[in-house]
């Protein structure tokens, strides 16, 4: 396995991070990103998650037949900051890992 190269850091102002493929977010109408389960502004987004009563990762979106979600939300690692953001490299050089280190 290759060693960890970091790539950037993520500020994080509401205590969780998403991750998933933009193009479900990007250019959709308010009815379009509610229909696909994402909201249509914050206080949506909010709502949905119901982060009062969320377990620690929270799957968004439909599940496709495969059983993927359109977005992984990720709480529980103690609230906001700066985090730093890794990669790992299969033998081919491509990305074969993402790593976030909330704790130090």
């Amino acid at each position: 396995m290759s060693k960890t190269e970091l790539v950037g850091r993520i500020g994080v102002d509401a205590g969780i991070v998403m991750i998933g493929d933009p193009c479900y977010q990007l250019h959709k109408t308010a009815e379009e990103l509610q229909c696909s389960g994402f909201a249509g502004d914050w206080q949506q987004f909010v709502d949905l998650l119901d982060l009062n009563n969320a377990p620690d990762t929270i799957p968004i979106g439909p599940m496709a037949p495969t059983g993927s979600a359109r977005a992984i939300v990720v709480g529980g690692f103690g609230g906001d900051g700066i985090f730093p953001v890794y990669i790992r490299r299969d033998a081919e050089g491509a990305v074969s890992e993402l790593i976030v280190r909330f704790k130090r």
